[in-house]
């Protein structure tokens, strides 16, 4: 009996596990898309050259090699931005 049991369950894991892994990276929001996009393309924005390891905390699963950082300076602080392919992915 545990045996047949051992199937469904078996099944169910490998179905669920796609599902399981994409939780850890979920996609940018549109908001946050959006303001990515307002500040990549204002004035005052520059290029920054952080190391990979660095840009890795910042923006975690969402950064790949060959993506850019640029800087934002506000009153109170200054955000980096995440590029690639010259379209605005996120903000940290």
């Amino acid at each position: 009996m545990k045996k047949f049991l051992l199937l469904p369950v078996f099944l169910l894991v490998a179905s669920c596990y796609g599902e399981l892994a994409s939780l850890g990276c979920s996609e940018p929001s549109e908001y946050e898309k959006a303001q990515a996009k307002s500040m990549y393309n204002t004035f005052g924005t520059s290029r920054v050259g952080i190391s990979d390891t660095q840009a890795r905390k910042m923006f975690g699963c969402h950064y790949n090699d060959g993506d850019k950082i640029y800087s934002y300076k506000t009153f109170r602080g200054e955000k980096f931005i995440l590029v690639r392919y010259g379209r605005p992915i996120t903000y940290y």
